[in-house]
């Protein structure tokens, strides 16, 4: 009889990393995490999102230009459920900007 084992590695990362996209520019990536505050100037319009990564760093990022995806109500959802997003940006000038949210 002939037993074959097999093993799978999976990558592991420590620190603060976020995953860069393949198939967009070297500068946006993305990062996973929970929501812990959302600022907005009115109930349309984000202005700052903080999640806690995966790995325990907290990021706070900026919406340019007002961003249109996620309305804050449904951020603040995400915040009190603990429901993680993932949320895809680029870093213009030291702050993060948002390009994407996906939940």
């Amino acid at each position: 009889m002939l037993v074959v084992c097999t093993m799978v590695l999976t990558p592991c990362s420590g620190g603060s990393e976020v995953a860069a996209d393949p198939d967009q520019k070297p500068s946006v990536k993305s990062v996973t995490g929970v929501v812990v505050d959302v600022q907005s100037s009115s109930l349309t319009t984000l202005d700052l999102l903080t999640i806690r990564a995966e790995d325990g760093t907290v990021l706070t990022f900026t919406s340019a230009e007002r961003f249109v995806g996620f309305t804050p109500s449904h951020l603040k959802e995400h915040l009190a459920f603990a429901v993680p997003v993932t949320v895809t940006f680029e870093a213009i000038e030291g702050n993060l900007v948002i390009l994407s949210i996906d939940d």
